[in-house]
């Protein structure tokens, strides 16, 4: 929920205003409301009719006009399948088919044979849920859905996990040994002369 006052975030309003407004949107409390970084609202709603009561309002009663609209990335989740039936479909034919189930993007995972890529029974799935479903319907069969999780960012300075070198505050290793910086010729120059 974002004001569309310019420079004035709903956090610079009355926070009874803006409380009492909220309550007239929707008479049911909803999950957690929240200020964001920029000072707008996000509402986490109890179901979809509660959320499209939300996206219709274009005024909080007293406050300000506010925009609504559903966040990028807190109303989808992703889980992974192993689906050997799946293989050979393309990504579009395997959302259709399973659009019904709150599908709404496929990623096929692969890998590479002989310097070719191959697709592997396993497919990464985007579903526009809240929370994610155990199992899934492919067809006739049954499919366990596991949560995704995406290999960590390692940083190619320190070699830290979780940020880049662009953000790296530390002092930068060698990508081999570990320690700390030093040439590689003189390294490799060493280990070659004990072999």
């Amino acid at each position: 929920m974002k004001s569309k006052v310019e420079n004035k975030p709903i956090q610079n309003y009355n926070i009874f205003l803006v409380a009492k407004a909220l309550e007239a949107i929707s008479s049911d409390p909803t999950l957690k409301t929240s200020f964001t970084r920029d000072g707008n609202l996000l509402v986490l709603t109890k179901n979809e009719a509660q959320a499209n009561k939300f996206l219709k309002t274009t005024f909080l009663s007293g406050v300000c006009e506010i925009e609504c609209s559903l966040h990028k990335t807190l109303n989808t989740i992703k889980g992974v399948i192993f689906a050997p039936t799946l293989r050979d479909l393309s990504e579009d034919e395997i959302i259709d088919g399973l659009k019904d189930q709150g599908v709404v993007s496929c990623k096929k995972i692969t890998k590479f044979i002989d310097n070719e890529s191959k697709n592997t029974p396993l497919h990464i799935l985007d579903f526009n849920l809240y929370k994610l479903p155990n199992e899934i319907k492919i067809g006739f069969i049954n499919c366990k859905i596991e949560p995704y999780i995406p290999n960590p960012i390692q940083c190619k300075k320190c070699l830290k996990l979780g940020h880049t070198r662009k953000y790296c505050n530390g002092t930068e290793n060698c990508d081999i040994c570990a320690s700390t910086i030093h040439e590689h010729i003189t390294f490799l120059q060493k280990t070659l002369k004990q072999q």
